[in-house]
C-alpha cells in the first residue's frame, strides 16, 4: 500500500506534517465504516471497559479533554455527569461531522494532538482513549499533554495492549493437552515499528508498535506520576457454555492512570 512507505518515509525524515496529513486522510476514509460499528455496538471493548472506567475516572472533573474522540461517543457519555463539560478532539474533520451530528454536547474541534491550541493548565483531566498508539510523535503529544493538564490533573491512557497487538500477533491453535480451543501467539514485541494494518475488508488503520516501557519510560520523563495500570480482557462470548476460545486470559487493553504533580 502507497500511504504505508509514504508514513514511513516522512516519519523516519521526522517530518510530521505529513505523517499527520496522511494520517488524517486515513481517518477520513474509515470515518463511516468507524462511526457505524461504534453505533451498532460492535467495539465491546467500549461498552465493557472504556466507557464505564471514563465515566468513573472523570465523574468530578470539571473540563476534559477527549484526545482522539473519533464519532464522539466516549466524550458524550463521559457528558453524562453533568457537571463535567468535555471538549474533543480529533485529526478528522469528518469525524467531527459524524461527533456533531450524532452526539451533541461536547464541544469539538480539529487539531493534531502534537500541537494543541489550548492555553497551558486549561484541563483537569485528559483521556487519550485508542489514540496513542496510532500517533507517530509520542513525544510531542505527551508533551503537550502534560502542557495543557492543570497540577494535579488526571491523565488517561487506554490503549490496544501493545503484547495483543505486537505485529505478527494472533490466534493459533493450542497443542497444549490441558487447554481446548485456541491460543495467542505474540510477535516480535521488542521491536518497535511503524505499521499499517487491514483491520476489516478494506479498512486501514496506521499502528505504531512500541513496547510498554516505552510508553511508561515517557510519561514519566514528562513529570507525570503513574498512579494504576489496568490490564483489563473481555468476557469470552463462549465461556459461559464451557467452550472457552483462550481469548479470557489475553490482556486486551493496556490502561495506565497519571496524575500531573502539584510540584514539578
Amino acid at each position: 500500500m502507497w500511504v504505508k512507505k509514504s508514513l514511513r518515509n516522512a516519519r523516519e525524515r521526522g517530518d510530521f506534517s505529513i505523517v499527520n496529513s496522511e494520517t488524517r486522510k486515513i481517518w477520513d476514509v474509515n470515518s463511516s465504516w468507524w462511526s457505524k460499528n461504534m453505533a451498532n455496538g460492535n467495539f465491546p471493548e467500549y461498552s465493557e471497559i472504556i466507557i464505564p472506567l471514563s465515566k468513573e475516572l472523570f465523574a468530578q472533573k470539571k473540563l476534559v479533554l477527549d484526545l482522539g474522540t473519533g464519532s464522539g461517543v466516549v466524550a458524550k457519555r463521559i457528558m453524562d455527569n453533568l457537571a463535567t463539560k468535555v471538549v474533543g478532539l480529533d485529526l478528522s474533520l469528518i469525524q467531527l461531522q459524524e461527533a456533531i451530528e450524532n452526539n451533541l454536547g461536547p464541544s469539538y474541534l480539529q487539531s493534531n494532538s502534537g500541537e494543541l491550541p489550548f492555553k497551558s493548565a486549561v484541563f483537569d483531566g485528559v483521556l487519550a482513549s485508542m489514540v496513542l498508539e496510532h500517533v507517530g510523535n509520542l513525544q510531542d503529544t505527551v508533551n503537550e499533554i502534560a502542557r495543557v493538564l492543570q497540577p494535579e490533573g488526571l491523565f488517561v491512557v487506554v490503549m490496544n495492549h501493545p503484547v495483543f497487538q505486537t505485529p505478527g500477533s494472533g490466534l493459533v491453535g493450542s497443542h497444549n493437552s490441558d487447554s481446548d480451543g485456541t491460543g495467542w501467539k505474540v510477535g516480535d514485541y521488542l521491536i518497535e515499528s511503524s505499521e499499517i494494518e487491514e483491520i476489516s475488508d478494506g479498512i486501514y488503520v496506521p499502528y505504531e508498535h512500541r513496547t510498554i516501557s516505552t510508553y511508561l519510560n515517557t510519561f514519566l520523563e514528562h513529570g507525570f506520576q503513574l498512579q494504576r495500570v489496568l490490564e483489563p480482557s473481555l468476557i469470552d462470548k463462549n465461556e459461559a457454555t464451557g467452550n472457552i476460545q483462550g481469548n479470557h486470559a489475553i490482556p486486551r487493553l493496556l490502561v495506565a492512570i497519571l496524575e500531573k504533580p502539584l510540584f514539578a
